[in-house]
């Protein structure tokens, strides 16, 4: 069976990053910034960009000062 984008995001959300075999150094990290699952690698990722996505509108309504 193929999952849909909306049953991939709810089937992998709850799953440990174990799986993902982080280096132990990103594992130390991730455990720092709260990211236990991947659904909080997903919220965090949101976040993030949105974050970006502000800073990037303000900087070109400030004249587009350099990044």
């Amino acid at each position: 069976r193929v999952l849909t984008p909306e049953e991939e995001n709810g089937f992998l959300a709850h799953l440990s990053l174990d799986l993902l075999d982080p280096s132990d150094r990103v594992g130390q990290m991730l455990t720092r910034l709260g990211v236990r699952c991947i659904h909080d690698l997903l919220r965090r990722r949101r976040t993030v960009r949105r974050h970006h996505s502000e800073r990037m509108k303000e900087r070109l309504r400030d004249g587009g000062r350099p990044l």
